[in-house]
């Protein structure tokens, strides 16, 4: 019998096939990847109405392309749990630990809300990897998750990355956040520990549209966090203050570090100035029309 907490239970889809999901699909504590057999032939994956992946533990999403444009609901949704999962997810601290959450090799299109939302639950996910997918925003005010598109009410992440992403919006419902997270979350309080680092890495990553007002909030993470953002793309996102807003309107703590190399800040269809918040002088300046 499978064990929830050491095993992975990995699911093949069909290359090319075409698949609906009719109601939220709950893996139970369950490791799970779901992915195309033959990634040159990716499958696709259509959400209904009131569906949506529920996850509680490490979840993997691998060549497959994902149409969420039929449900209101986040694309990904942690369990809303009644009562606390001792012995199936670690809480060293204050938070349970979810190994990681991977989208890798997906096109998602027609997002209404929010992409991930924890349910406000103490859920921290060591490792959120976004690599190389094109994910359309088509949002709507109302269903977006405490104003925040990848939306952590009750948790955090704590090393985020995306690489090679595309993230662009064709709706009007933009939110207020990119990535929010607890303000309670702070290294200590996810591993015990304060000799480690919360990362934030945005590398070849091209943005349209994601945000209004702000990026990310880091509140407690601000001491103790490593920023990495080269050669990303940022066209029309909030008010142009990107810079400062991925590092949490620029509080940086003592032990924090931040390095920008080669990026592009476009608002209006003008170069806009990032300030001290970008000290790197290689930002690019010209049209990424």
């Amino acid at each position: 019998e499978e064990d929830a907490e050491s095993d992975e239970f990995i699911y093949d889809l069909v290359s090319g096939g075409e698949y609906t999901l009719s109601q939220p699909l709950n893996f139970n504590y369950h490791k799970v990847t779901l992915r195309t057999a033959d990634k040159s032939n990716r499958a696709l994956i259509t959400i209904g109405t009131d569906a949506n992946f529920v996850a509680s533990n490490d979840l993997t999403l691998k060549y497959v392309d994902i149409d969420a444009s039929g449900t209101t609901k986040p694309v990904i949704e942690l369990y809303k749990y009644d009562t606390d999962p001792d012995g199936i997810l670690e809480k060293p601290k204050n938070y349970y630990l979810i190994n990681y959450i991977r989208l890798m090799d997906c096109d998602i299109s027609g997002v209404t809300g929010s992409l991930v939302y924890d349910n406000n639950k103490s859920y921290c996910v060591m490792n959120f990897i976004m690599k190389n997918c094109l994910i359309q925003m088509n949002t709507t005010t109302s269903n977006i998750k405490n104003e925040a598109w990848l939306s952590f009410q009750g948790g955090g992440i704590k090393d985020f990355s995306a690489n090679n992403v595309t993230v662009y919006q064709t709706g009007e419902g933009r939110p207020k956040y990119f990535l929010r997270y607890n303000n309670g979350v702070r290294v200590d309080r996810i591993t015990g520990s304060t000799a480690d680092f919360t990362t934030i890495t945005y590398n070849n990553c091209t943005f349209y549209k994601v945000n209004s007002g702000n990026w990310s909030n880091y509140t407690g993470i601000s001491n103790y966090s490593t920023y990495v953002v080269s050669k990303n793309i940022f066209v029309d996102c909030g008010d142009g203050a990107t810079a400062r807003r991925i590092m949490g309107n620029g509080r940086l703590g003592n032990n924090a570090t931040a390095t920008w190399q080669y990026n592009t800040y476009w608002l209006n269809g003008e170069q806009c100035d990032q300030g001290d918040y970008d000290p790197s002088g290689t930002f690019l300046t010209t049209d990424p029309a």
